[in-house]
Order: C-alpha cells, then structure tokens, then sequence
C-alpha cells in the first residue's frame, strides 16, 4: 500500500485519528433509522475505497488488453459515485491514462462532505466528472466537485413529486434516489433539462445570472461550473 492509499485509509477510518470529528458521520439524515443500520452504513464507507480501488483495476486489466479509456463512462449513485471516484484514481495510477466520464448521482454526504477533497469524487478523476444534487445537505453532499455540479430544484435539496403519502423519514430518501430518475430521462430526450449557470442559488433565484440556458444530461459533456436546474412537478415517485 503506498502512502497516499495509507492516508486514505487512516484519515477516513481510524477512529483513533485526531480529526475524527472531520470525519464522523451526520446522522441528521438518518433520525429514523436503527443504530444497526448506521452501523452498516459506517462499514459501507469503508469499503469503498477498497471496493472503487478493485474495480480501478478491473478497468485498468480492459485498457491493457486494448479498450480505450475514451470508452468508459461509469455512473454511480450516493456511495456509488464516491466509489468511481476512487476507481478512476486508481485507473490513472494503473494506466497514466483517465477514464473518459464520471456521472456522480447525488454523491454520499454522510462521512464524505468534511471529510479531505482527496477522499471524495472530484474534477481529475476522469476527463469530465459531473454530479448531480438532489438532496444536498442530508444524504446527499453540498460539496461543489466536479467540472459541472447541477443542483436539481431549491438547491438541490426537495424535489416536487417526494411529497405525496410520504412519511418524514421516507422523503430524503425519495429526493435522494430521484437523481437517478432525472439521469434516466435525460437518456432518451436530451433536451429535457435546461440549466442556468449561476454562482450561487440566490443569484440564481433572483434572476441575475445569464439567462442562457445549457442542455444537461446523458448527451452533455461540454458543460463546466456550477448550475441550477427546474424541473416540472410531475415526476411521479412510482418512476423510482
């Protein structure tokens, strides 16, 4: 292990480091679940630099036998999309080479928002990273990292159609899961979401960002920075 994956390791999972407080797990999000179940969260997290670390070199073992990087598009959701991001800085350490995109859905914010950049998908670790927000601030991150961070509908935190006969403790996980939703729309119709960019969301509430608006999505790989999308009310939560 070389020393970048021992403070991978240690600063991340030790409980023993001193900036464990950095690192412990905001449980806000999770007021309803079982300790058992945060348990296993906590050992979700870490296995997934292992797991991300493994499946970099998986990839790496196609590109030695000739599959180009510029083919690999991986797509991860909240845990998922922290795992790509180990694999494609593993892949890199493998190849020298990038793969070519990383599609983050509303990456992990639980023991990865404070936690060092290095330990979360970031911009570097493919050609083009981008990440979806759908529940910023609870089981999703706030955390603006890849070359374009989208924020889906009041900050990326409450999106329309989780409302409806949903208790408190279902309704982070519908936003959380609606990410994968929006992804899968924009599949089959390009053009569906219309972004503005904008530095923040109050600007972008307040109309003062340019008003040109960017196609985001499955076909969009051109778009960098920080935007703001809004959807229509009736994505239905019995598409999830």
């Amino acid at each position: 292990m070389d020393k970048r994956e021992s403070f991978k390791r240690e600063s991340l999972f030790d409980p023993h480091r001193r900036h464990k407080r950095e690192t412990r797990v905001n449980h806000s999000a999770y007021t309803y679940e079982t300790k058992e179940k945060l348990r296993s969260y906590e050992r979700s997290v870490l296995y997934s630099f292992y797991i991300g670390n493994a499946l970099g070199k998986f990839l790496a073992s196609f590109n030695r036998f000739g599959y180009p990087s510029k083919n690999i598009h991986s797509i991860g959701h909240s845990l998922g999309a922290h795992i790509l991001g180990y694999a494609g800085e593993r892949y890199t350490a493998e190849t020298s080479e990038n793969v070519w995109r990383i599609t983050g859905l509303d990456p992990a914010g639980p023991c990865f928002a404070n936690a060092p950049k290095e330990e979360q998908l970031r911009s570097g670790n493919a050609d083009y990273v981008e990440v979806y927000h759908c529940n910023a601030g609870q089981l999703g991150t706030t955390n603006t990292i890849g070359d374009a961070d989208i924020f889906f509908n009041q900050e990326g935190k409450i999106q329309p159609g989780c409302s409806k006969g949903l208790s408190d403790e279902e309704l982070p996980k519908c936003y959380h899961k609606i990410c994968v939703l929006y992804w899968t729309k924009s599949v089959l119709r390009s053009q569906l979401y219309q972004a503005v960019a904008c530095p923040s969301y109050e600007a972008y509430t307040a109309g003062s960002c340019n008003t040109n608006k960017t196609s985001i999505g499955h076909s969009t790989v051109a778009a960098k920075g920080i935007f703001y999308v809004t959807t229509e009310s009736d994505h239905a939560t019995d598409q999830l």
